[in-house]
């Protein structure tokens, strides 16, 4: 397989970003805070706002994973002015047909060379403690758990786990 290239999205990809979302959200419905049910009834314009720069964040952005110009992989990362040290990463996800090639990888050191940049001195996730691949993954790239154990959400019994990565 070649190496992924990884790619920023942009609020013109809205329809990427739709249709790679849903796949996950579908693909792993215990992985995420939200729901295909949920997200599949959003309008065009929910699509394009997550990809524009909100007011209470410093800094964000959104990256996929390109294989042969296909879409196998999602990441999202921010940082919120109420919290200047500390990015969060969220709505990773990496295609099954591409797992275990380096692709979960390549979307983490994205998010942590993006996060160099900022005054940030950490990164912060939530993995669903039932995905032992993710927290393996989230461990060997230097994340540790933090915190106790919290409910993924309201209308589901699993949980997740706070990890955390110090930059500094």
């Amino acid at each position: 397989m070649q190496s992924p290239e990884i790619c920023a999205l942009t609020e013109r990809d809205w329809r990427n970003y739709k249709e790679i979302r849903l796949r996950s959200l579908k693909e792993s419905p215990d992985s995420f805070g939200s729901s295909f049910g949920r997200e599949s009834k959003f309008s065009d314009e929910p699509w394009k706002s997550r990809l524009i720069k909100k007011a209470d964040v410093i800094d964000s952005s959104t990256w996929v994973a390109m294989v042969d110009r296909s879409t196998m992989g999602l990441v999202a990362s921010a940082i919120p002015v109420s919290e200047p040290t500390v990015a969060h990463m969220y709505q990773m996800w990496v295609d099954p047909a591409h797992r275990n090639n380096g692709i979960g990888t390549e979307l983490i050191n994205r998010v942590k060379a993006w996060v160099r940049n900022s005054d940030a001195t950490s990164i912060q996730l939530s993995v669903s403690t039932t995905n032992t691949r993710a927290c393996s993954r989230y461990e060997n790239s230097g994340f540790s758990p933090i915190g106790g154990i919290e409910p993924l959400r309201d209308d589901s019994d699993l949980s997740v786990q706070p990890m955390e990565f110090k930059l500094r």
